[in-house]
């Protein structure tokens, strides 16, 4: 009885299936986008005085991996003297900004 009234209820609920998946595939990219752009205008905002671990995580929200590494470089740099242990403890973020 259903099909006489609906004849093109299957088919229509596999069109809507579709076009929802195209959708739904679209929709992720739109929330990273605009946290991407958040991070790039707080990081635009930031003076230049700021915590360098902040701007690390800003540089990798982001998207600036290159920059991420210069500052991961930076950071080594600048405690390697006194804390050798602890610069080396930054190498993963360093792969990960190459990444």
């Amino acid at each position: 009885m259903m099909n006489r009234f609906f004849p093109f209820g299957p088919m229509l609920v596999l069109v809507l299936t579709v076009c929802s998946t195209a959708v739904r595939a679209e929709t992720p990219d739109a929330p990273e986008a605009r946290f991407r752009m958040a991070a790039g205008q707080m990081l635009d905002t930031a003076a230049d005085d700021a915590p360098t671990g902040q701007r690390l995580r800003l540089l990798l929200a982001s998207g600036r991996y290159a920059e991420a590494e210069e500052t991961v470089v930076e950071m080594a740099d600048q405690i390697r003297p006194q804390q050798p242990s602890r610069a080396a403890a930054l190498t993963p973020w360093r792969i990960y900004a190459r990444a």
